[in-house]
């Protein structure tokens, strides 16, 4: 068993309760881990499930084309600019030798987001928490190419992506040194993505935007911090007056510690059907799949003490 269950397990049991999105995500872990350790083993069961035995090969691979895209992408700026009418030429080649390394889109997600994230290829280097800095660079550098691969991975892609960005938003002082990541940077690509006219004509993203958009509401309502707060605050500065009524209150009671809606700390957010707006473009909440949707937030509320009823 990874040494990590059983820190978590000292933790809760011996410290204090870890916050929910922390418990959510070693779950995951832990149910990855037993099908890997354990599962697995038993037959091909789902091959789509099974991480193919030369992952390190193709993160390899995909990580030799990411450079190369980056330093093809890099020239085309310096010589053409990012105006609009400017696209990226190298794009169609570079995505297409991505999705030729593996033909599962699962694993190629994976890949993508190994290197993207957890290599710290989209962000700046030397970047400091505590200094701003400009993403414009970064933003003309990879938005090319991370709409193109939306485009086509969908789903997987993009909740891979932003939830591996939240999780360097949620995570704590200590569990970031070994990363060495700014938390203003994934917030920075967050509210981008999320946010930005240069990505409010993504068909799969607005197709997902009302998903992807709850699951980070819930993720920074869950997990209270500088970051996250900061992020939840701007977006409901960035989407029309429909979004702000329904996730406003949310931000209000979180930092007030009052008790909101029954007062159990638990607030239903499925008033469906609902039209968000951001650049003027309407989004409706699709339907039709079956992404994860939270129909109730655990909002982050002060902590009392046990036994008090003040």
């Amino acid at each position: 068993m990874p040494a990590s269950f059983v820190a978590l397990r000292h933790e809760a049991t011996h410290v204090a309760l870890p916050n929910l999105k922390k418990l959510d995500r070693a779950a995951r872990e832990a149910l990855d881990w037993l099908w890997h350790f354990y599962w697995a083993k038993h037959g091909d069961l789902n091959a789509e499930s099974t991480a193919p035995s030369n992952l390190d090969e193709i993160r390899a691979s995909i990580k030799i084309e990411l450079k190369s895209y980056s330093k093809q992408r890099r020239n085309e700026i310096k010589d053409f600019g990012t105006g609009d009418g400017v696209t990226s030429i190298h794009t169609e080649y570079i995505y297409k030798a991505i999705l030729s390394v593996h033909p599962t889109e699962k694993w190629c997600a994976d890949a993508l987001i190994w290197n993207l994230v957890g290599e710290k290829m989209m962000f700046p280097s030397r970047a400091k928490s505590d200094i701003p800095i400009s993403m414009a660079g970064a933003f003309a550098l990879w938005d090319p190419l991370l709409q193109r691969l939306l485009s086509h991975l969908g789903w997987k892609f993009l909740e891979g992506l932003v939830t591996r960005l939240l999780n360097i938003l949620t995570e704590t002082p200590q569990s970031l040194v070994s990363q060495k990541v700014p938390q203003n940077l994934p917030k920075a690509w967050l509210l981008h993505i999320l946010a930005s006219t240069e990505w409010a004509d993504s068909p799969l993203l607005n197709y997902y935007r009302h998903e992807i958009l709850s699951l980070v509401m819930a993720t920074c309502f869950s997990s209270p911090g500088k970051w996250t707060n900061e992020l939840a605050q701007d977006l409901i500065e960035a989407y029309n007056e429909g979004f702000r009524e329904e996730w406003d209150p949310i931000l209000d009671a979180s930092r007030s510690g009052k008790e909101f809606g029954d007062g159990s700390g638990v607030v239903d957010v499925t008033d469906g059907g609902k039209v968000w707006t951001i650049a003027d473009k309407e989004f409706e909440e699709a339907e039709g799949h079956d992404s994860w949707v939270p129909t109730s937030i655990l909002c982050m509320q002060r902590r009392k003490p046990v036994g008090s009823i003040a």
